[in-house]
Order: C-alpha cells, then sequence, then structure tokens
C-alpha cells in the first residue's frame, strides 16, 4: 500500500541555479520540501557539482541531480567556451532527466537565466511549469552580448511558463513584464527567529547585515556607515555575515579604514547562527542595490531588531520596524537616522498581523494549493 500511494503522488522537479547552499532561494526550496514531502514528490536539478550545506537534507526526500555548468576555476578561454556551450549542456540535461522521470510539475527558481530549462521543460511535454521570480533587475553594466541574453532569457519564460509567481510586485514585474503572475511570499521561521531573549548592549550600537558578499548586497557602504557613527563619537561595532566573491575587497577595506576591531567578517555558509546573532543586533543594515524582497530583513525585524534599508528594497519588507533611505544619501545620513531609531526604539512595533503573512504554515497552504490545483 506505501509503494501505490507514494506513485501516486505528484511528482515535481524543482530546479534552482547554484548549489544548495545557505541562500535565500535555496531556503525557500528547502521550506517547501520540508512543509510539503509527504505530500509530493520532489526532486531537484542543480546546475553545479558544488556540494551545499542542505545536500544531505534535500536527500531524504528526494533525488538530487546535477549539470555542471560552473565556470570556477576555469582559464579565459575555457571560460568563454563554457559560456557559449552552457545554455545547450542545460536543455541536454534538463530535457532527458524530465523524459526519465515524467514529472507533473517543473518549478524553475532561475529567472531569466532559466531559459533553457524552461524551453527543455516545454519540448518534453510538462503540461504544468511554474516560474518562480525572486529578484528585481539589477543596475550592473552589461555587455550587449548579456543584455541580448537577458531579454531572449525573459521572452522564453513569458511564452513556456504557464504559472508566473515570485515574492514581490517589483520581482514580478522585473521578469514577466504586465503578464498576469501571483506573489507568494517568502517563509519565515517565527519561531526560530522570535523565541529568542533580546540581548542589551548598554551604549554600543550593534550593527548586523546577512548576505552573500557581492555587489547587490553592498556591505562596503555597510563599512562607511560604521565609519560615520565611530566619527560621531558613538561606540558602534559591524557584523557582516555571509560568503562570497567580495570577501577579499571587504577584508581590505576594513583593514585600510583600520576597523579591525569594530567590524568582523562571520562565515554564513558554515554553522553561523543567525537567529542567536540577529537578537544580539541592535540595527539591521541592509543597503542592498537591488533586491525582489529581502528575506533577511523580515528575519532580523522578527528577532526584535530595527532595519535601515535601501530603498532599493521592496516596502513590504517593513514590519513595523523599518526605515528606507536612498544609496544617494551618503553615509553620514544614515548613521544618522540609525542614531534616531536607536535612541527612539520605542516607537517601533512589530507587526504581528503582517508577520503572519510569511509564516511556513501559510506559505506551505499557497504551495500546496497550487501543486494540487494545477
Amino acid at each position: 500500500m506505501e509503494t501505490s500511494a507514494k506513485q501516486e503522488k505528484k511528482k515535481i522537479l524543482q530546479i534552482g541555479y547554484l548549489a544548495l547552499g545557505k541562500g535565500g532561494i535555496q531556503a525557500v526550496v528547502m521550506n517547501i520540501v520540508r512543509g510539503l514531502g509527504r505530500e509530493f514528490s520532489f526532486d531537484i536539478l542543480l546546475l553545479s557539482n558544488k556540494e551545499g550545506f542542505y545536500d544531505e537534507e534535500f536527500k531524504t526526500y528526494g533525488n538530487i541531480y546535477r549539470v555542471d555548468c560552473s565556470v570556477e576555476g576555469c582559464g579565459k578561454l575555457k571560460r568563454y567556451f563554457r559560456y557559449a556551450t552552457r545554455p545547450f549542456k542545460q536543455f541536454l540535461g534538463a530535457y532527458r532527466l524530465i523524459k526519465a522521470n515524467r514529472y507533473d510539475v517543473v518549478h524553475i527558481h532561475s529567472g531569466h537565466d532559466g531559459g533553457p530549462m524552461f524551453l527543455a521543460a516545454k519540448c518534453a511535454g510538462v503540461k504544468h511549469i511554474v516560474a518562480h521570480s525572486h529578484n528585481a533587475e539589477s543596475p550592473e553594466k552589461r555587455t550587449l552580448f548579456s543584455r541580448i541574453y537577458r531579454k531572449l532569457g525573459q521572452c522564453i519564460v513569458r511564452r513556456t511558463a504557464t504559472v508566473k509567481i515570485g515574492v514581490s510586485e517589483v520581482a514580478n514585474r522585473y521578469l514577466y513584464g504586465g503578464d498576469a503572475s501571483f506573489i507568494v511570499n517568502n517563509p519565515v521561521d517565527l519561531e526560530k527567529f522570535t523565541r529568542l531573549e533580546r540581548s542589551n548592549n548598554g551604549g554600543k550600537i550593534v550593527l548586523t547585515n546577512v548576505g552573500r558578499y557581492s555587489f547587490q548586497k553592498n556591505q562596503e557602504f555597510c563599512v562607511e556607515i560604521l565609519k560615520a557613527l565611530l566619527a560621531k563619537g558613538r561606540d558602534a561595532e559591524l557584523n557582516l555575515i555571509g560568503w562570497g566573491e567580495n570577501e577579499e575587497r571587504l577584508k581590505k577595506l576594513i583593514n585600510e579604514q583600520g576597523l579591525e576591531k569594530e567590524a568582523r567578517l562571520i562565515d554564513g555558509g558554515g554553522d553561523a547562527d543567525v537567529p542567536a546573532l540577529l537578537a544580539a543586533s541592535d540595527v539591521f543594515v541592509f543597503p542592498s542595490r537591488y533586491e525582489g524582497l529581502g528575506i533577511v530583513a523580515l528575519e532580523a525585524q522578527a528577532a526584535g531588531c530595527l532595519c535601515v534599508a535601501s530603498d532599493a528594497v521592496p516596502k513590504t519588507t517593513d514590519l513595523g520596524m523599518c526605515e528606507y533611505l536612498s544609496l544617494q544619501e551618503a553615509s553620514d545620513v544614515w548613521a544618522e537616522k540609525i542614531v534616531e531609531m536607536w535612541e527612539h526604539k520605542e516607537r517601533y512595533r512589530l507587526n504581528n498581523e503582517a508577520l503572519e503573512q510569511f509564516s511556513t504554515e501559510n506559505v506551505w497552504k499557497a504551495f500546496r494549493e497550487l501543486y494540487a490545483g494545477l
């Protein structure tokens, strides 16, 4: 009977672009399979051979398949070759996997980069192809080829996806234009972030940022804000929790500014206890250059942190404890806002009703209805 019941489950293939590391999209995928793993049969296709933080846990729910499209460690010529052949590898790998396993639903988290996988699912005869937009448009300058590839990918997604969802209006508008789409909130493990007792830091202002060390997350500006606070005579420190390509640049900047005692980098890809670190912080600083949502801002407020974010972060992240500033404003202005909020923290109250919309139970319900109703 168990085998028969298992075979009757809808088979769902999740497709992600990177390894199953401790990133935001990976956390969303894992939340889905944890909540719905008994009701649906899940596999995942990753475009990396790199082992990730969640690999072993995912294997308790389903299979991990891989198509290696990484360019790490490649020389210049080999990198160009891999970039040129990557769409074909993605298409063939996804097509063969989908045809072999006959999935009922293919749920793709790769944005415009997922174009080849959307085509593969369509050509393999999948009736239900879910596009999931997690991000907004990056302001980075791109080559003509990159801009054309991006537009082509968006066009493919819009034409092949049968259901279009995203984490916010700005994320949906970026990937789908004016096409009909739905917002499905990212989940926040409320118990994990709300149950911890807050630390009393006395007269010290503890700043924290959580995210990949990257152009998008803009942690260099966090260092500038820390420097501005210290210049105003404030006792302050900064925790940068994350990992990524800008790690060495951040270390160099901290050393050049003489902030080794006040600023520290904490490996967020390892065993960092993010909820505890947020509970020990006063202000979450979030100067991202672009965001689809910014779930860490929700988690920080759930943990009791005040939040100062850039105006590139969607306002739906405001749970009653957040203020927004332009990145055109100087670090001094951000520092003044932080001090003002910190000195008048009694003005800010967590909106529990708004937070509840991001509860895991509500998000599981949304995906259950999505998968079952397709």
